[in-house]
């Protein structure tokens, strides 16, 4: 018997992580994989459950330079933690599945 606890999430694929951090942030060469560096048939989880109302300073200088067109690794946390604080994203645990 394997013992954890039973949690409630979102799941959903990386194309539409994908397309929605491309909609909401107009910035259309973004790729989930190529941040992530994910691999096929691959999960990502992302606890969004409890997010701050103000973003680390990490976070800030990663989501500007984001905006200003340059790609700084694994920034894709602090997009979707930056969603939830705008509203577009409900607080969560989301299951980011990637298969190609």
């Amino acid at each position: 018997m394997i013992i954890g606890k039973r949690e409630e999430a979102i799941s959903t694929d990386y194309y539409a992580v994908e397309n929605l951090i491309q909609e909401q942030y107009g910035i259309k060469d973004y790729s989930f994989l190529a941040d992530q560096e994910s691999s096929n048939d691959s999960t990502h989880t992302f606890d969004l459950r409890q997010v701050d109302a103000e973003p680390d300073e990490w976070d800030t200088e990663q989501i500007q330079q984001f905006k200003n067109g340059e790609h700084p690794s694994f920034v894709t946390h602090a997009l979707l933690e930056d969603l939830v604080r705008r509203e577009v994203l409900e607080p969560g645990l989301y299951h980011v599945s990637v298969s190609w």
